[in-house]
């Protein structure tokens, strides 16, 4: 017997919630992404994730679990692993006592190193519910060092010509990602209020840095970087900047169309989630007899039906992924 999942990400079974965006008498977190927030009742998640929400939302009561650490509830265990998405990102594997399935939620997920925390692994399981946003062969990402060192030569070259560079990365997880390599480059780098704040958590939670760097007051400043979320742009704030260059940082630049339709200078994959080719080595090492796949395109659930795999897309009813 199987336990059946319904759109939710709810496990009836069981009366648990997976990142659900209505606030539920209680509920898992993956990671502090807004998409995956809501005021829960009772929030489940590591401590980090605890104090990330906590500058997005209002935290009414949580539990903060530690990754490996089983919590026995009615009927089942919950265990947390890394996610290597963001600071305190986790995958959930449930031990169900009544059928012994193990059920295995990825949330947001990245395999490979993680420069804040212990990099994710797939987990073997009996039921994968996987991320899958980046679930299409034609998105295969370049090895991070080589991104890396792409942006920085990129900074280099707009502060040859006089220009402000400015890097746009989501204020969770990108942005600290992007400020950790601008600042092992030895660039000075003014951080978005949003991304400063998200910063500070990660700094209250252990996270290192190799360098300083200051909140941005609006102001421009010959020879510095300007770092911000992508959504902060506005007309004001760029003015103040002019002359300047525009980066942005997403997984979504595999597709060279991606700085035209962002409206950028340039854009290059720097990706905190899968590529193709680590989605479909998760399910090779996870070894799951049924597989739903979440937010990507359907070419991946039809791919691995064509290897002999129960795999199906989860519905557009799903939470929102970021």
């Amino acid at each position: 017997m199987q336990t059946p999942i319904e759109p939710g990400i709810f496990l009836p079974a069981l009366e648990l919630w997976l990142d659900s965006r209505r606030v539920k008498p209680e509920g898992f977190i993956s990671h502090a992404h807004s998409d995956h927030l809501a005021s829960h009742h009772h929030v489940l998640a590591t401590a980090e994730t605890i104090a990330l929400a906590a500058q997005r939302m209002k935290i009414k009561q949580a539990q903060p679990l530690r990754f490996g650490e089983p919590l026995e509830r009615d009927g089942y265990t919950l265990t947390l692993f890394p996610a290597g998405h963001c600071l305190g990102s986790a995958q959930v594997a449930i031990d169900v006592r009544a059928t012994g399935e193990r059920i295995v939620y990825t949330g947001d997920l990245h395999l490979g190193d993680d420069l804040f925390g212990q990099p994710a692994e797939p987990i073997p399981c009996d039921t994968l519910i996987i991320d899958a946003t980046f679930g299409h062969p034609d998105y295969v990402f370049p090895a991070r060092a080589a991104v890396s060192g792409d942006v920085c030569a990129w900074v280099e070259e707009t502060l040859h010509h006089g220009e402000v560079p400015i890097v746009l990365a989501y204020s969770l997880g990108k942005g600290q990602e992007a400020l950790h390599i601008l600042l092992e480059a030895g660039f000075a780098v003014h951080v978005h209020e949003s991304t400063f704040a998200m910063t500070e958590v990660y700094q209250q939670m252990g996270a290192r840095f190799p360098g300083r760097f200051t909140r941005w007051r609006g102001l421009r400043e010959e020879g510095t970087v300007v770092l911000m979320p992508p959504h902060a742009r506005n007309r004001r704030e760029m003015y103040a900047l002019a002359p300047y260059r525009t980066l942005l940082l997403s997984g979504w630049a595999a597709d060279p169309s991606c700085k035209y339709r962002m409206r950028v200078d340039e854009a290059l994959p720097l990706s905190d989630h899968c590529d193709w080719n680590q989605l479909n080595a998760y399910v090779e090492q996870s070894q799951p007899q049924r597989v739903f796949t979440m937010f990507g395109p359907q070419q991946f659930s039809a791919h691995l039906r064509d290897k002999g795999i129960d795999a199906w897309p989860l519905d557009a009813r799903q939470p929102a992924m970021f």
